[in-house]
């Protein structure tokens, strides 16, 4: 009997990136949930239960603090771990993000994927 999948939920509006989060976290065997905007990753959230979420904090319906909250405050989401994977940084902002219930922050522009599914791996450990 093989284990389960971990599964990933992917929150990002950029199609590119997205479309390379995808490809690499499936050929590290993940199940992948791709959606492109905060309303369908909040709904997927609750409906899927992923092991983890990567989240980006620039969507164009809702911001990643807003998506953040809203998993937090949710019985069914909260405890997932949410890693936040932005362009954007201050340490102001990673520290207000990590209060705020993300597990890690992360700046994209600073990783390649594969480095991306390193963290997340170490989220999950």
């Amino acid at each position: 009997m093989t284990a389960s999948k971990q599964t990933i939920l992917i929150i990002e509006d950029d199609k590119a990136i997205g479309g390379a989060y995808d490809l690499v976290f499936k050929a590290e065997g993940f199940n992948v949930i791709l959606k492109e905007n905060a309303l369908d990753g909040i709904a997927a959230a609750v409906s899927d239960k992923p092991d983890v979420i990567l989240l980006d904090i620039m969507l164009p319906d809702l911001t990643g603090w807003e998506v953040l909250t809203k998993l937090k405050e949710d019985e069914a989401t909260k405890t997932i771990p949410v890693i936040i994977d932005s362009n954007l940084y201050s340490a102001e902002r990673e520290r207000g993000f990590l209060d705020a219930g993300a597990a890690k922050y992360v700046v994209k522009s600073d990783l390649e994927p594969a480095d991306i599914v390193k963290i997340v791996r170490e989220v999950l450990a």
